[in-house]
């Protein structure tokens, strides 16, 4: 989303470690509030997952503006499972911020790598609730009885 405050030629870029990747519009856009969506699909296929930035140019009739905006692609919920019941040891595919209800007691767990995680304090798992929460905001959940 962006404003224009007059007519523009505007040209939106994807950019992946400074390679372009596609663009997904390129046209002129009366002034006011905009609104350019794309489905990540390009000429060779799908974006695949990763850190990219799309870079906005709108060209008026004296002066070009330029803002780039990094994104995230990423459709792949975090996996959770569990690894250890003794010690209680879970295992997570990818960075993320875990909510965990573990019998009956609430805590928050942020797993700043992919790797198992240990949860103190709880000798034996009676019940188990985690949702896991990536930095894209996929979500996955593992329950156990």
């Amino acid at each position: 989303r962006f404003t224009l405050a007059a007519p523009a030629a505007v040209r939106v870029r994807v950019f992946r470690l400074g390679k372009w990747v596609a663009t997904p519009f390129t046209g002129t856009l009366d002034a006011g509030p905009q609104l350019v969506e794309w489905d990540g699909k390009k000429r060779a296929g799908a974006l695949r997952e990763g850190d990219y930035t799309a870079v906005l140019e709108a060209t008026a009739l004296i002066a070009t503006a330029r803002v780039e905006l990094p994104f995230l692609a990423d459709w792949t919920p975090p996996r959770v499972r569990l690894v250890s019941a003794a010690p209680p040891r879970l295992r997570v595919s990818e960075p993320a911020t875990l909510a965990v209800v573990v019998n009956g007691l609430r805590r928050r767990v942020v797993a700043a790598a992919a790797g198992p995680l240990a949860l103190p304090g709880v000798a034996r798992i009676r019940t188990l609730v985690v949702v896991a929460r990536d930095r894209a905001g996929n979500v996955s959940e593992l329950r156990l009885p």
